[in-house]
């Protein structure tokens, strides 16, 4: 009869339960940003516990089932098996540390491909003119250029491409590594994700590094710190005409929080 019940009136409690305790252990342990966008973390988390503490509750509230509530041998082996293999899921995620996005993934998907919003562009063209989002002009052009982020110069590189644009200019990046499909003997992106809402739709953006024989030293998804400056690339296959020349590229722990936003 236990069984039974648990199978009609509290399976769906019961895995709401799990995946609401499996939302706040993530939030608890710094992972949940590795599933969602930041902006949904607060809704998210505040959600989860209402779904705990509702969930807790239900439990002390039992009437006797009625004759409408029976459950046939096939209900019953159904609803069995789906519920051990969400709670599996759920307790999963709590146990292996969510997998990263790779290479491969960003050549899927199209590095740049989807690049930048129009704010994001406004912001990076601003930037590049040397004025901050208040209309200041900036008078240390060279910790401006070294602060630029991944997706600030892959915004300002699908812009334009002219070196006269970046001669000079000093960057200073964290990334991981994506072979650049069209020579990748001799160019890689230094590249991220950004996620606009959830890892699920995250876009693919990078800078591209020109680089002969880097897999020497490296491999597709090592994370590297790259210091360097713009050149006119010399790889014919490449489509890109401005890429990075390294002054120093050096293997990097991947960051805490991986994605950009």
């Amino acid at each position: 009869m236990l069984f039974r019940e648990f199978v009609v009136r509290w399976q769906g409690t019961f895995l709401c339960l799990i995946a609401s305790t499996a939302i706040a252990w993530l939030d608890a342990t710094n992972q949940l940003n590795l599933y969602i966008h930041p902006r949904y973390i607060t809704f998210t988390v505040v959600l989860a516990w209402i779904a705990i503490v509702l969930s807790v509750l239900s439990f002390k509230y039992r009437h006797p089932l009625d004759s409408a509530e029976s459950a046939s041998p096939i209900r019953i082996t159904t609803a069995v098996g789906a519920s051990v293999m969400c709670a599996t899921s759920i307790i999963g995620m709590l146990v292996v540390r969510p997998a990263l996005l790779t290479s491969s993934s960003a050549v899927q998907r199209g590095i740049n491909s989807g690049v930048g919003t129009e704010a994001d562009i406004t912001s990076s063209e601003s930037l590049f003119r040397g004025v901050n989002s208040e209309g200041f002009a900036i008078k240390d052009w060279d910790s401006l250029f070294e602060s630029f982020t991944i997706k600030e110069w892959a915004t300002l590189l699908t812009q334009t491409n002219e070196l006269s644009n970046y001669v000079d200019k000093q960057v200073d990046l964290v990334g991981f590594i994506t072979p650049d499909p069209q020579d990748p003997q001799n160019v890689f992106f230094v590249s991220r994700f950004v996620m606009t809402c959830c890892a699920v739709d995250a876009r693919p953006i990078g800078v591209p590094v020109y680089a002969p024989r880097w897999q020497d030293t490296y491999h597709a998804d090592d994370w590297i710190h790259i210091k360097g400056s713009f050149i006119a690339s010399p790889s014919p296959q490449s489509t890109h005409r401005v890429a990075i020349e390294p002054v120093t590229l050096s293997s990097t722990p991947q960051p805490q929080d991986p994605y950009v936003y």
